[in-house]
This record gives structure tokens, sequence and C-alpha cells, in this order.
């Protein structure tokens, strides 16, 4: 069976593209508009859910079985090699979404991603635990929970140094786990803080945190 990296379907919209394509395993597309072509003409609806726009600008689906969505799209063109961003939002208006869109060269062609997405490891080399997750307005995201790792990645951390003690336990040895709070750069290519919290716990009693939230 022949496979494919991107797959193009021309003129889904006038003078507008779709492209499918993988990355990390996840299917994505960009909408591409060509030159001069008018991005307001690409809405569709999508049946069985209510569409809105959260905080961040994720464009939210709840339906009956559970919430799924798309993530804040991400507009720009191509300058040669670099990406000139253009600022870009989700519409929804009357069940019917689109895109709402701040200036850019009409001359060129304009690519909407609406698939933010990155995949990554975070932690040590003994026992993490995440718990929680948020994100801000920049599509930063805040990752908490609580890790057994002494070699947890930190940077510009406040607490360098887990205060967990390595106990007995059945059959093994185990640490005391303490809590973390780690930021990630939007695009997830790097750390803005990741750092340890706890207090100095010499028991198996254990330092967690479960959940946070961005303002």
């Amino acid at each position: 069976i022949p496979t494919f990296g991107k797959v193009n379907f021309a003129q889904v919209y006038p003078g507008v593209d779709m492209v499918f394509y993988g990355n990390q395993r996840q299917l994505e597309y960009d909408f591409v508009v060509g030159a001069g072509a008018d991005p307001s003409r690409i809405v569709w609806q999508i049946k069985g859910a209510k569409p809105i726009v959260d905080a961040a600008g994720n464009l939210v689906l709840n339906a009956a079985n559970g919430p799924a969505g798309f993530k804040k799209p991400v507009v720009y063109q191509m300058d040669g090699d670099k990406k000139i961003a253009v600022a870009g939002a989700f519409t929804v208006a009357h069940n019917r979404i689109g895109f709402k869109l701040g200036s850019y060269n009409r001359s060129k062609p304009l690519i909407i991603d609406p698939v933010l997405s990155y995949a990554t490891y975070l932690g040590g080399s003994a026992t993490d635990y995440p718990q929680g997750i948020a994100y801000d307005s920049q599509g930063s995201a805040y990752v908490v929970g609580s890790t057994a790792s002494t070699n947890f990645p930190v940077q510009n951390p406040y607490q360098p140094n887990p205060y967990g003690t390595k106990i007995q336990t059945n059959g093994g040895y185990g640490f005391d786990t303490t809590a973390f709070v780690t930021k990630f750069s939007p695009d997830g290519s790097s750390l803005v803080y990741s750092t340890y919290l706890g207090g100095s716990s010499k028991s198996s009693s254990s330092d967690a945190a479960y959940a946070v939230a961005v303002d």
C-alpha cells in the first residue's frame, strides 16, 4: 500500500488548498491561502458538538461523549526560509467556525495551521508523576506533579535540589517524592523554568502537586 508524507487537496475553498501531513504520529492539516485569495471563505460547521473559544484561544467542542478541540491557530507567511508570524484567532458565529486574521502580505501565500502540538519527555531516572497541566495566552504549558528523581530537569529553579530522603521499602529502595513546577516555552523546545518544591520529609510521606491554574 503506498504511503505519503503529505497530501494536498486543491481548491477546497476558492484559492485555498488543504494540506494533510503526519507529525509525531499525529495527523495535522494546514489551510494554504493562495496569493490574492480570501481567507474569510474558510468556514465550516461541526455537527453534534457546540464550539466555543476558550480564554487561551483554543476551539473547544463540547460533545455528548466528552470534549475535543483544536488548538489556537498558528498563522504565518514564508520569506525565504523565515516564518513571518501573522495574528490569527478562531471565530464562532451561529455554530459556524472561521478565522479572524491580522494584516498580512496578500501578494504571498498564507498558511493557517490550527494544530500547534509537540511531544516531549519530562522526568529523571526515578519515578515521576505529572498530575496537572495548564496553558497561558501565549501557549506556554505549566506542568506540576511529584518526582522521586534527584536528577529531575531544573531550569532557573527556586529550589534546585529535592529534600526527599532515600528510604527502605519492601524488597528495594524508594524515595520520598517532592513536588515540581515546570514551565515550557510555547513551542515546547525549552524550559522557561523548572523547580523542585517541597519540604524536608524524613519518612515515607511526600510532597505532591495535583493541579495547576494560570490566571
